[in-house]
């Protein structure tokens, strides 16, 4: 363990900064750790608050990983971070020999023509619900081995928005066929007996679907609803589904475009959490139901299969009526979730979060480059506690297209700090203001000609027609388009702007870029076709941007346009 102790607190690979605290480090995994997968760890003794536990997750393709001949491993596997204690055996439960909770679970990503960088790359996890769990000795397992596994844990000393009492699974972590779910073969309903000593409760559900059933491939590619009931109540119901075609972890090998129940190639598994509280009664035991949408029994579909961890939180009351926090900076960010976002030129973009017992209403969000021009946004909404939510802020001075040569701080200059902070909840004083300011790291802005050539070589059989291509200016008026493309056809289309702030958004509605479509090789080879490609030329043909063609979703780029008679950036380095 390590303790370090500063005004301003870099969090490592997050790219983020909060002022002030005292986070402790703890280093469980190592790139050296090459088939090593679990360990016990000595994590703080019980003896600390801590506001925030967070978990640092990042893999490194490498040619001395031991699973495949790839330097990333060449499929898509479910792997699991977990803790075993015999203390998690229930008395009457001998499912297991070795009994374990689940921390996250992490399917990987398809390792051909997969690059995760020099320094790998970074997953950001909150496992604040497990702070009972991480104390003293810990035995934990993660990864699988196809990729090399740096895993840290960082505790930020401070006061939680309420204490963790326990955390339990209601059901052992299990692997369950469609149809037995279904059929109340397996997770039937359970009496619960919530603790004297809490007073607010969370169900966490992590729920991820596999297996190729059906005319539909079920459940890996199929959404169905889920649902809770307590006291023969539904209280809570919602579709396992993950959108995956704005990936930040791509090109991958595989079909890595495509949605799927619950997780996508090179991402946690989603945790569904429901906070309990306001449906139990005195603390009174309770039945509490887990239940799927029913199955077609005509098509087969029931042989598919969900991995389902659930797990029931205990805490203590909340520590604060009103605490407002900024909890994460999309943009600007070099932080690897968010590359998708950055660099930027427009709007940024932040997470908030309410702490407090009250609901957040109102706030006042301070911001801009560190040392520059301070921008203020007033926000309104309705945030329940613990509740989350992204804002896009109003476009601030960036500093680039009419820079200060006396404060090159004060622009949007790789390695420049950008601020965000949150005051006045509810027009009234935050009770905790140690987690109200956050800083990031900021990358290059893309810097474009006035007048540039969009290069577009399309596929075939109809797919060019899921294409298009616009370009937006700073107040969101589409200033360039072209909606439409022919197949088998190469573009080269000259765009003309004004001195500005732009993004440029070239979309694809099937969500799979412009790759041949190789999942056909077998099936339908005929039908594959030719990768297509996507490039941002000069007017004299040589290369601005090259885009590929294996983006899915869309391609995008936000960009200045500097006047050629104030000196920018560029002409700053």
């Amino acid at each position: 363990m390590r303790k370090l102790l500063f005004w301003t607190i870099f969090l490592l690979s997050a790219h983020l900064f909060a002022s002030p605290g005292d986070t402790l480090i703890v280093q469980t995994f190592t790139f050296d750790s090459i088939a090593t997968r679990r360990g016990v760890f000595a994590f703080p003794e019980n003896t600390e608050d801590y506001a925030k536990i967070i978990m640092v997750y990042t893999l490194k393709c490498d040619p001395r990983t031991p699973h495949d001949k790839f330097d990333c491993g060449e499929w898509d596997y479910c792997t699991y971070t977990r803790i075993y204690s015999p203390n998690l055996l229930k008395p009457t439960d001998t499912t297991y020999k070795e009994p374990f909770i689940e921390l996250a679970r992490f399917i990987t990503p398809y390792g051909i023509r997969l690059d995760l960088g020099p320094n790998g790359f970074s997953w950001i996890y909150d496992v604040s619900d497990y702070a009972p769990l991480l104390r003293g000795k810990v035995d934990l397992s993660a990864g699988n081995g196809q990729e090399l596994l740096d895993l840290k844990f960082l505790f930020i000393k401070g006061t939680p928005p309420r204490r963790v009492l326990s955390v339990k699974d209601l059901w052992f972590y299990s692997s369950d066929i469609y149809k037995d779910l279904a059929d109340n073969k397996v997770k039937s309903a359970l009496l619960v007996s919530p603790s004297n000593e809490a007073s607010t409760y969370r169900l966490k559900t992590r729920i991820s679907g596999h297996g190729h059933f059906g005319p539909e491939n079920c459940c890996e590619w199929v959404a169905k609803n889920h649902y809770w009931i307590i006291n023969n109540d539904t209280i809570d119901k919602w579709k396992i589904w993950r959108d995956c075609g704005m990936n930040p972890v791509y090109p991958q090998g595989g079909t890595w475009q495509f949605d799927r129940a619950g997780w996508c190639p090179g991402t946690f598994v989603a945790t569904h959490d429901l906070e309990l509280t306001p449906f139990l009664e005195n603390k009174k035991p309770f039945l509490l139901d887990y239940a799927i949408q029913p199955y077609d029994t005509a098509n087969g579909e029931s042989g598919g299969n969900y991995e389902i961890a659930i797990q029931l939180v205990e805490y203590g009351e909340p520590s604060f009526k009103r605490d407002a926090a900024v909890s994460d900076i999309i943009a600007p960010s070099i932080k690897d979730e968010y590359k998708r976002d950055n660099p930027i030129s427009l709007n940024p973009i932040i997470e908030i979060e309410n702490l407090g017992s009250d609901t957040l209403k109102t706030a006042t969000i301070y911001y801009g480059l560190v040392n520059g021009s301070v921008s203020e946004y007033h926000w309104e909404g309705s945030l329940p506690f613990m509740g989350k939510c992204r804002v896009s802020l109003p476009i601030p001075d960036w500093g680039v297209l009419s820079p200060d040569p006396a404060r090159p701080e004060a622009s949007l200059k790789k390695g420049n700090k950008f601020f965000a902070e949150i005051k006045h909840p509810n027009q009234r004083k935050d009770k905790n203001r140690i987690n109200n300011r956050l800083e990031s790291i900021v990358s290059s802005p893309a810097i474009l000609p006035q007048s540039f050539i969009m290069e577009v070589k399309t596929n075939s059989f109809g797919r060019a027609a899921d294409n298009s291509a616009s370009v937006f200016d700073e107040n969101k008026n589409i200033v360039f388009s072209y909606p439409q493309f022919a197949d088998d056809s190469t573009y080269r289309i000259q765009i003309n702007l004004k001195p500005g702030a732009y993004r440029f958004l070239f979309s694809d509605k099937n969500e799979d870029g412009l790759i041949k479509h190789w999942w056909l090789r077998n099936e339908d080879p005929n039908k594959v076709g030719n990768n297509g490609s996507l490039k941002l030329l000069n007017l004299d043909g040589s290369l601005l941007f090259d885009f590929g063609y294996d983006w899915a979703q869309e391609a995008s780029l936000e960009f200045f346009i500097p006047d050629p008679n104030i000196p920018n950036l560029q002409d700053q380095e």
